[in-house]
């Protein structure tokens, strides 16, 4: 029979802190790409965007940008890289 003891409720809960703490860095990437500008730099990393927006992708996705050639190339090699 299983006993839920102390030992386990602290393995919980160092677990899920250790969650936690692992997936920050893709929180902060999530609602950094969804801010604008302004409310990158004057907002918390870990402030969700208060007005989504999908600015940030068209920006860099059109064939206007003046990096969008360098992330068309990149993407393009990591589907070769991964379809290999």
């Amino acid at each position: 029979m299983f006993r839920y003891t102390k030992r386990t409720l602290i393995l919980e809960i160092v677990t899920i802190v250790a969650v936690l703490v692992l997936l920050a860095p893709f929180w902060i990437l999530i609602a950094g790409a969804f801010k604008t500008g302004n409310q990158i730099l004057t907002t918390s990393s870990f402030a969700p965007p208060t007005s989504p927006t999908l600015s940030n992708f068209t920006t860099l996705l059109s064939p206007s940008g003046s990096q969008s050639g360098n992330i068309w190339q990149g993407l393009l090699a990591s589907v070769l890289i991964t379809a290999g």
